[in-house]
């Protein structure tokens, strides 16, 4: 127990007599009060840095309101401050109706409020939507310098939830590139954190993490080691990753096939290997789909609609 906590008890005990109820002793009813830990409501930010400060809550809703905003930022107690004080407001209909806990450990220790603290088996499709802003917010599709990339992951959420998947899928589709683009600011530990086991289970399997050196040029035989390795990983993945793999590589098959019909020959330039090995590539993914049997109904359909839109692209190269 840390000394601001020990200093607090005090206070909570005059705003207990004063009539607030303290969660989680007591049956939660305004006016309330809780303990929360910043650190899960900002994630990996260093707020040392008022750079970094700002950032994070240009993407809030502080962002409407500059005075606000700066305020905030001011320094890291403000910052903490205003990030909770917005995510409460965000989850006040939840805070009402925390259930009284009666067993020992928490009635001795208290508990720690944070957005899921009601559906603990449940993620936060919101909270993970705005993470995928901040945590790509610089990040551009390749390109295309002016395409945000949360677009394509957004638009691999989508597919996940036009399919049927449930919000745990939905929820790892937003956040499936973050290990693998992100590492500086995310890591599997952080994810299973916000959003539950199951979410940072998949984001992992969906990684393509292996690299070239640093500082080096492509190794155009690395890049397809890394390819060829990743399709055979599909045959023994989870269901629920390879359901998150389907939709990212339909949605770049049909971003790659349009693109080429406006760009020509032009549009592979940017990317780390050619037509002809990106060709080869998406043939092996829409094999290893096709060969998931346990791809069914909705799910098998996308899997037909990926190789006819490869083959799209191999009669417009």
């Amino acid at each position: 127990m840390g000394t601001a906590a020990i200093r607090g008890m005090p206070v909570l005990a005059a705003l207990r007599r004063a009539g607030f109820s303290i969660w989680p002793f007591d049956p939660p009813r305004w006016p309330l009060v809780v303990e929360i830990y910043p650190r899960l409501l900002t994630g990996p930010v260093r707020k040392s840095s008022r750079a970094a400060r700002e950032v994070h809550l240009s993407t809030s809703a502080l962002d409407q309101s500059p005075a606000l905003r700066a305020r905030a930022g001011s320094s890291p107690d403000a910052f903490d401050a205003a990030v909770s004080a917005l995510v409460m407001s965000r989850y006040s209909r939840e805070l009402v109706i925390l259930p009284t806990m009666t067993d020992e450990v928490s009635r001795l220790e208290g508990e720690i409020w944070h957005p899921n603290a009601l559906r603990p088996g449940q993620p936060d499709f919101e909270l993970a939507l705005s993470r995928s802003v901040q945590w790509h917010r610089t990040q551009r599709r390749k390109g295309k310098p002016e395409v945000p990339y949360v677009g394509h992951l957004m638009g691999v959420a989508a597919i996940v939830i036009e399919a049927g998947g449930d919000v745990t899928l939905a929820t790892a589709a937003l956040l499936h590139d973050t290990l693998e683009d992100q590492p500086e600011q995310v890591n599997a530990e952080l994810l299973a954190r916000e959003f539950g086991p199951r979410v940072a289970s998949i984001v992992e399997e969906c990684s393509d993490s292996e690299v070239d050196v640093p500082g080096q040029p492509r190794d155009q035989t690395s890049w397809l080691g890394r390819k060829q390795r990743y399709i055979e990983s599909l045959k023994d993945a989870s269901l629920d990753a390879v359901k998150v793999s389907l939709a990212d590589k339909l949605y770049n098959a049909r971003a790659i096939r349009t693109d080429h019909a406006v760009l020509g020959p032009a549009f592979w330039e940017p990317f780390n290997a050619g037509a002809d090995a990106q060709l080869s590539y998406y043939r092996g993914l829409v094999r290893a789909f096709r060969s998931r049997t346990d791809l069914q109904g909705r799910w098998r359909q996308l899997v037909e609609e990926m190789d006819e839109t490869v083959e799209a692209m191999a009669q417009g190269r």
